[in-house]
C-alpha cells in the first residue's frame, strides 16, 4: 500500500487454511467466520483457498455461480464493513 507521499506502508495479511467439504453453505459460513476474525484483529487482506466453497466428490461445474453469487455475497458484505 502507498500513502499520500507514495511511500510504502505495511499491509497486514491473513491466509485462511480450511478443510472444505461438499457442503457449500457450511464452507461459506466457515470462511466468513475466519474473515471476520481477521478483520477484527486489524488484518486488511484475507486470502482464501481457490475452492473454499466446495470440495470433495462434488462436480465443480455443478457448483458454478455468478461472480456475485451465494459464496461471494456474504464475503462482499464483510468487506464493506
Amino acid at each position: 500500500m502507498l500513502n499520500n507521499n507514495k511511500t510504502m506502508l505495511p499491509l497486514s495479511v491473513a491466509i485462511v487454511q480450511m478443510n472444505s467439504t461438499p457442503d457449500k453453505v457450511a464452507n461459506v459460513e466457515v470462511a466468513c467466520y475466519w474473515v471476520k476474525k481477521a478483520f477484527e484483529s486489524g488484518i486488511k487482506l484475507v486470502v482464501l483457498p481457490e475452492v473454499f466453497n466446495c470440495r470433495g466428490s462434488v462436480i465443480l461445474a455443478d457448483n458454478a455461480e455468478d461472480i456475485l453469487g451465494e459464496s461471494t455475497k456474504p464475503l462482499a458484505r464483510l468487506a464493506s464493513l
